[in-house]
């Protein structure tokens, strides 16, 4: 019913290992990077380029120091520390005339996307967790797409995005009709994709948080998913 437990990336950010440093700081970018240069353009209205040029930066900035080693679980989520750890850099560069571009991760930024997204939008509080939470779903579709096709899974795959991805979901009897499938292959295959989503998207959480509260908060607020009442009902039986 569970994922395997991945290392926290929160871990590996301040990992003496410069290899598993770099591997937390591309997990916290797959989540963070879109929700990072939204939060720059609306709170702060930083222009485009500045706004990515401070991306980079920061993400610079959580290789080369150990910004985390202060981080307090027991205070605040990991999602509050970095948004507040974000605003004091996103000040300090604010005042600067101009920021030198400096390429932090390998990660392929398509600030182009984002920001054509970003429309009349009004900065607020919330702003920065609605674009957080938005973002986890996205990595844990696109990772479970991933996973489904790696398996042989193409048909899975294809049912989960005509479901779960456009704006109406088909009948099952006209999926199956397209697919030249049964209803009943359609029921069990959706089945298996969606049982494949929930294992990617609390494996991701895990690698995201830093410690089991955390975890069982955010996979509730995210997803709708009660891992402490799922945990008691699968000991139970």
């Amino acid at each position: 019913m569970f994922p395997e437990t991945p290392q926290s990336a929160i871990v590996l950010l301040s990992s003496a290992d410069s290899a598993s440093r770099a591997r937390g700081v591309q997990v916290i970018a797959e989540v963070y990077w879109t929700v990072i240069y939204r939060h720059l353009r609306r709170r702060f209205q930083m222009p485009p380029d500045q706004a990515e040029d401070v991306s980079q930066a920061f993400f610079l900035h959580l290789v080369e120091t150990d910004l985390f080693a202060a981080y307090d679980r027991a205070h605040a989520r990991f999602r509050t520390y970095l948004r507040h750890c974000l605003d004091n850099f996103a000040i300090t560069a604010h005042r600067k005339a101009s920021a030198k571009r400096r390429r932090a991760i390998e990660h392929d930024l398509d600030f182009a996307s984002v920001e054509a997204s970003l429309v009349a939008e009004v900065s607020d509080p919330s702003s920065f967790d609605r674009d957080w939470i938005r973002q986890v779903a996205e990595v844990a579709v696109e990772r479970t797409l991933v996973a489904l096709e790696r398996n042989d899974k193409a048909k899975h795959a294809e049912l989960f995005r005509r479901f779960h991805l456009h704006d109406e979901a088909p009948s099952y009897q006209a999926i199956a009709d397209d697919l030249g499938v049964t209803v009943t292959d359609v029921t069990n295959w959706l089945h298996v994709a969606r049982r494949e989503f929930r294992t990617v998207a609390l494996s991701l959480l895990r690698e995201i948080t830093a410690s089991e509260e955390e975890f069982a908060d955010e996979a509730r607020d995210v997803f709708g998913i009660d891992v402490k009442r799922s945990r008691t009902a699968g000991s139970a039986t």
